[in-house]
């Protein structure tokens, strides 16, 4: 999963989207579930992570990201097209004394401590809880976050014509934008703007001499071109900020985590919120909305080790790939917030922006985003203060494990560090959906479910139509979550009108459909079509794709239960043991199940009510359970 612009394989293709009358129904059927529950649900303190009051705080801080994420488009659209609402305050464009070069300031060796409690008390994303204790090791970063007059030192020496300053995938970004400077920037030059559909011939470069008043630089502020506020951090993305670095000097590179918690003044002292800055009135930082734009990089006093700017402005990117911390947990309410990110293309962003709040402006927050993306998010360069060693160690913490892609495979994703000169820390994800979707793990489900004579898919089978047939369900439309390779989805088409067959592995999706697509050619006759997979036999695939209706099967790979599977008369689970949180599946099943519709959950769990009602909640009944046996096995 990416969330980029250009994915359209989770969906199975391309993603239409609902009419805005339909989503302003469904906007005012989800206020009026939440009033209910907040209105009926008794409040117990302290909320914690079990409490029902924490999906009220969920619900609203997913609201905040959202509030900033959609700002950054509105920054994208045309001004015409967005009014400002009445108060709107922009920061003023230069603190009243200057901002002086930007120094190096060195930062001694230190300890700091990555994570969150799992009861401190306030809320928190499942990506921030846990513990690691990190060495800093004596490096030396810039006083302020890098300016838009410092970043238009790299623009007029031809950064974005020198592909020896960025990364082979920053530089096919770069082709494929066009870019010619930072996002946010106007020109007169009409450059391609980030806006996609209707508006995607849209360019905000358009200004004429007399808007641009003498200078080459306009900027793009919420909803409004201003002039270009130099003083104010430049806002680019992870290819733009590592490219500025590689032309200010080959040793220099973004700040890590770790080193972003060095710069700060806290130290961990209780588990009360009076530690965090986010519960505080008296912050001295540009967070949580004290205005509607960034501020000059001086405006506000810096930390104890005299680094301005180390929380809020803009978010700080940094070197490390995104990952959870040792023993990650998901919340069964939200369960790929972050694991579907844990995948080595997603860099961290640390500090908040001025838009942040919340949680966001928490001292735990941890976000995420695609090297190409763009946020409120600048940066500032580091390098290390060698000591003798070989090589500096930044306590740069990267994924090794290697994640494929529908349609893609295993994209290159090569470290963007010189590990002549730096040491990186590889850690495998965490995120085990992924270290299970192995091409072993896929070739090893296909050989059990197609060429083996294992006789539990004909089992099961048949116990699910004993079951549709007591309870008088009818056969319309079936959902298969954890279909793996899909030969119990391609056995239940001759039974239903229409299967959806869901899995979160990319490869067992990919095959899925490969296999569907060699049964649609193969019953046409002719010439036999390539099998789908080296060694496949195919007699058994022929044999299969006679007696299954492939046009009823759709196969799409989903991270999660989404609104868009809709609902059916059966929903099957299987393959539990492969999937991080069942419980957050499980309770999706009152939606996607239809009032009359049955739910099957085939596993090699225990069962039993207390099981049943943990996973599953009050909303549905277990009715019956069954042994079923492989009688190849006995």
């Amino acid at each position: 999963m990416s969330w980029d612009d250009t994915e359209n394989f989770r969906m199975g293709g391309s993603y239409e989207w609902p009419a805005l009358d339909e989503v302003i129904q469904f906007r005012r059927q989800v206020r009026k579930l939440v009033l209910d529950v907040i209105e009926r649900t008794p409040l117990e303190l302290p909320i914690t992570q079990d409490s029902p009051w924490w999906a009220v705080l969920m619900g609203m801080e997913h609201e905040r990201i959202h509030l900033e994420t959609s700002s950054v488009l509105i920054r994208q659209m045309p001004a015409h097209l967005v009014q400002k609402p009445q108060g709107w305050q922009y920061a003023v464009q230069q603190h009243e004394q200057g901002c002086q070069p930007n120094r190096l300031l060195r930062v001694d060796p230190c300890m700091v401590v990555l994570g969150k409690e799992d009861d401190y008390p306030s809320y928190g994303w499942d990506n921030e809880y846990g513990h690691v204790d990190a060495s800093v090791r004596a490096f030396e970063t810039t006083e302020y976050l890098v300016t838009n007059r410092e970043f238009l030192q790299f623009v007029q020496g031809g950064g974005y014509t020198h592909p020896e300053h960025w990364s082979v995938e920053g530089w096919k970004w770069v082709g494929y934008k066009q870019s010619r400077h930072p996002m946010f920037w106007v020109c007169s030059k009409g450059c391609k703007s980030g806006c996609g559909s209707r508006l995607s011939g849209y360019s905000h470069c358009n200004l004429s001499e007399e808007l641009v008043a003498g200078e080459e630089y306009a900027y793009r502020a919420m909803f409004d071109v201003l002039a270009m506020p130099w003083d104010w951090p430049v806002e680019v993305n992870y290819h733009e900020a590592k490219a500025f670095c590689r032309w200010k000097g080959p040793d220099f590179r973004l700040l890590t985590e770790a080193e972003h918690h060095a710069l700060r003044n806290e130290e961990r002292q209780s588990k009360s919120t009076e530690d965090d800055p986010a519960f505080r009135d008296d912050n001295d930082a540009n967070i949580s909305f004290l205005y509607g734009s960034s501020t000059p990089v001086n405006l506000f006093p810096p930390s104890k080790k005299g680094f301005y700017d180390v929380r809020g402005n803009v978010w700080q990117w940094c070197e490390d790939h995104f990952n959870g911390f040792p023993q990650f947990k998901s919340h069964f309410l939200y369960d790929d917030f972050s694991a579907p990110c844990f995948d080595g293309r997603h860099n961290i962003i640390m500090g908040g922006s001025w838009i942040s709040t919340g949680d966001e402006a928490s001292r735990f927050a941890r976000f995420m985003f695609r090297r190409h993306f763009f946020q409120h998010a600048g940066f500032r360069y580091a390098r290390s203060i060698q000591t003798g060693e070989e090589r500096s160690d930044p306590s740069v913490r990267l994924v090794s494990t290697p994640v494929y892609v529908y349609g893609m495979g295993v994209p290159d994703n090569p470290v963007l560090l010189d590990e002549s000169k730096v040491k990186v820390h590889r850690h495998p994800t965490t995120n085990v959906q992924y270290l299970q979707d192995t091409e072993k793990s896929v070739l090893e489900m296909y050989q059990h479910e197609f060429e083996s004579q294992n006789e539990s898919h004909s089992n099961l089978l048949n116990s699910l139509l004993d079951q549709l047939s007591q309870h008088r369900v009818e056969k319309r439309r079936a959902i298969h979550l954890g279909c793996s390779a899909g030969r119990l989805s391609f056995e239940l088409t001759r039974h239903f009108d229409e299967v959806l067959a869901i899995d979160h592995s990319a490869r067992c999706i990919e095959l899925a459909n490969k296999l569907k697509s060699w049964m649609q050619q193969a019953s046409q006759g002719g010439e036999s079509p390539s099998l789908p997979l080296a060694g496949a036999n195919a007699q058994h695939l022929l044999r299969l794709a006679k007696e299954a209706i492939p046009e009823h099967l759709t196969f799409k790979q989903f991270t999660w239960v989404s609104n868009e599977v809709g609902s059916g008369d059966v929903v099957l689970f299987t393959a539990l043991e492969r999937f991080h949180n069942p419980k957050a599946w499980f309770r999706r099943f009152r939606e996607i199940v239809n009032p009359q519709g049955i739910a099957v959950v085939v596993s090699g769990f225990e069962w039993n009510e207390d099981i049943s009602k943990d996973l599953m909640g009050e909303h549905l009944t277990c009715v019956s359970k069954h042994q079923l046996t492989n009688p190849s096995t006995g």
